[in-house]
């Protein structure tokens, strides 16, 4: 939806053009992503209006809110909680300064009922203990999603090395009895090797598992506020195309998928033993993140 920048906002003109869309397309659901969308002038009223249309919405925030978003953001309360969500992306208390700690404790107090804590994994080290303290102070959703961060493409971000990923899958599991007492599911995110853990760890990944467990990396389109899309956001400067050049949302899926099976074609993975792998074969993995391999291709590995 935009940032502060008034000339990076998503208009009334340009949402009510995806809506449409989306529609046409018979699909149901839209996710408001950032920057941080609640800081759109129009977030409440987006929302609303999205809501009226009958979509099922998530809302990506920090939940960092002002005093007086956060008051203007509490007339969402009249849509029903299978309606909207909010995926809150929480830090680390270590790492976070004292006052957005308390802005996003406010957040979560408010729309407990409409939370699901988002958690980004950036090193291997991976602590969940304050996620489940979280959960259950505020009684939010029993689900936490975990990502991992993958390079952007373009761009010197900081992200798991495709070396510490098994590291990152053991510490995981380091958490699941605190789990499994507390009856917590995780929705793990794209671009999880099945490799990363072992056959046990893998038994206990699945009794974890909100769903389905995937271990894929296909597109997840993101659309801009100038309606610019692309197949992913670590690879939001990668093929860039217009929503305009696109009839339908399946359209754009097979458009974006045929183009993250072409990135496979000379490397299948993250690592050299993708081209052999029996998993990669029978559909049962990617192979990582599509980021990495662009990666080593511009870097000449």
């Amino acid at each position: 939806m935009g940032d502060k920048s008034d000339n990076d906002v998503l208009s009334w003109v340009d949402l009510m053009y995806v809506a449409d869309f989306f529609a046409l397309s018979g699909n149901n659901h839209i996710s408001l992503l950032g920057g941080e969308p609640t800081l759109h002038p129009n977030f409440v009223e987006f929302a609303y209006y999205l809501y009226k249309r009958n979509f099922d919405q998530s809302i990506f925030t920090s939940g960092i809110l002002s005093a007086a978003t956060m008051e203007k953001a509490k007339e969402l309360c009249v849509i029903p909680e299978k309606k909207l969500f909010f995926v809150c992306n929480i830090n680390h208390p270590c790492v976070s300064p004292e006052a957005e700690i308390k802005q996003q404790q406010t957040f979560l107090d408010t729309f407990g009922k409409y939370c699901l804590l988002s958690y980004n994994i950036y090193t291997p080290e991976v602590d969940l203990a304050f996620l489940v303290d979280y959960i259950n102070r505020y009684q939010l959703r029993k689900v936490i999603r975990l990502g991992i961060t993958h390079p952007i493409l373009g761009e010197d971000n900081k992200y798991i090395d495709a070396e510490e990923l098994k590291t990152v899958g053991k510490n995981i599991l380091k958490h699941y009895d605190l789990l499994s007492k507390n009856e917590i599911r995780l929705n793990i995110d794209c671009g999880f090797p099945l490799c990363m853990v072992d056959d046990d760890e893998l038994g206990k990944l699945y009794k974890l598992s909100n769903g389905p467990l995937r271990f894929s990396c296909g597109a997840a389109i993101d659309i801009g506020t100038n309606l610019d899309v692309w197949p992913c956001f670590p690879l939001s400067g990668y093929e860039k195309r217009s929503l305009y050049d696109f009839s339908t949302y399946k359209e754009l899926l097979e458009y974006y998928g045929e183009m993250m099976r072409k990135i496979r074609v000379e490397r299948k993975g993250i690592y050299q033993e993708c081209d052999s792998c029996s998993h990669m074969k029978r559909d049962l993995c990617s192979g990582g993140c599509g980021s990495y391999i662009l990666r080593k291709k511009e870097q000449g590995l």
